[in-house]
């Protein structure tokens, strides 16, 4: 039952989070919020959702089930990311930056829910560390993935005049 509540909380913040990348390729569409700051809070309160459901405990193969579900995680997380790319090009990216980490941090969710369901550890600082560690990598992947988006268009720009 435990995992059925934390699988839903993670499906609300991921629709949260892909409302906000298809703001982010319309132009001219308003924002509620600014385009980073929905992201950024969905997957803070998520986060703090998480601290506050689950109760810590003793763990003497912490680094090792760590690893083993980061790896898992990021099994799913990387398809996701390159399939949300294949979508998000068709727009028009007016942030890369932004659409990186939205992406980045929905194909993360995507990572983390597979890992919800799978992972029989209900440690809160394994989940914090290693499940959201999965989120994170994700999001900063993205970001860093929009930036050298960001830099090659700069470039041709340049290059053309």
């Amino acid at each position: 039952m435990k995992n059925a509540v934390r699988e839903s909380d993670v499906q609300i913040y991921a629709v949260g989070i892909a409302i906000s990348m298809v703001g982010q390729m319309v132009p001219g569409s308003k924002y509620a919020l600014a385009p980073a700051a929905l992201p950024i809070g969905i997957l803070t309160i998520l986060m703090v959702v998480f601290a506050v459901t689950f109760r810590s405990k003793e763990e003497s193969t912490f680094l090792a089930d760590g690893l083993a579900c980061v790896r898992s995680g990021l099994t799913y997380s990387i398809p996701a990311a390159l399939l949300f790319w294949l979508l998000v090009r068709r727009g028009a990216i007016l942030f890369p930056k932004l659409i990186g980490a939205a992406a980045g941090g929905l194909a993360g969710l995507i990572g983390l829910s597979v890992l919800e369901i799978n992972c029989a550890n209900l440690n809160v600082f394994h989940i914090l560390v290693w499940h959201w560690g999965v989120v994170l990598i994700s999001s900063v992947t993205g970001v860093l993935f929009g930036t050298a988006v960001e830099y090659i268009e700069r470039w041709r720009g340049q290059k053309a005049f």
